[in-house]
């Protein structure tokens, strides 16, 4: 886990978000992320975005990105990636319990995401990130332009966060304790 981040550009600097995930549209949602990014630079100025990940939409979305954004294809280690960006993005639809939010989270990066599925409860209902309404790009811009504004903090919160609820022994204790008590019944 990391215990804080330094900010990684200049001021003069583009923030640089990331977006890594299935490239599967409407589930994983980079559409809405794409139609997002001007009303974000409408607050915050420019921005550029790298999407790694590939899948059955990689040329739809390919089609919908601007010069400002770099698809990357599928990306064996995304830490040297988050190390780079301001923020990551996750603006699916639709969500189990991702892990590259967790692991985002951990490296003590500001996050901004949809409420779908497990998300809410992995943010501390969005305690530790910014949280959008799925498919509407304006939400996701807010949250994105506040998680930009509230970085570092907002980062250490999601990385403490992490360590408390999600380390190995903590998530190893709660299942030991579920299944003593689905035994019991």
């Amino acid at each position: 886990f990391d215990e804080g981040r330094e900010r990684r550009r200049t001021p003069n600097t583009p923030p640089l978000l990331l977006c890594a995930g299935r490239l599967k549209l409407p589930e994983k949602g980079q559409d809405t992320l794409l139609s997002a990014l001007p009303l974000l630079e409408k607050q915050v100025g420019p921005v550029r975005l790298q999407l790694a990940g590939d899948g059955p939409d990689a040329e739809r979305i390919a089609d919908l990105a601007t010069d400002r954004v770099e698809l990357l294809g599928w990306v064996k280690d995304l830490r040297p990636l988050r190390e780079a960006a301001d923020l990551f993005v996750l603006p699916s639809r639709a969500e189990g319990f991702p892990n590259s939010l967790l692991e985002a989270m951990a490296e003590a990066m500001p996050v901004a995401a949809t409420r779908v599925g497990a998300i809410e409860e992995m943010t501390d209902g969005g305690r530790v990130a910014r949280l959008a309404a799925p498919d509407d790009p304006g939400s996701l811009a807010e949250a994105m332009a506040a998680a930009l504004d509230d970085g570092e903090a907002l980062g250490r919160r999601g990385s403490a966060f992490v360590r408390e609820r999600f380390a190995p022994g903590k998530v190893l204790a709660d299942y030991a304790s579920l299944y003593e008590e689905v035994a019991a019944r």
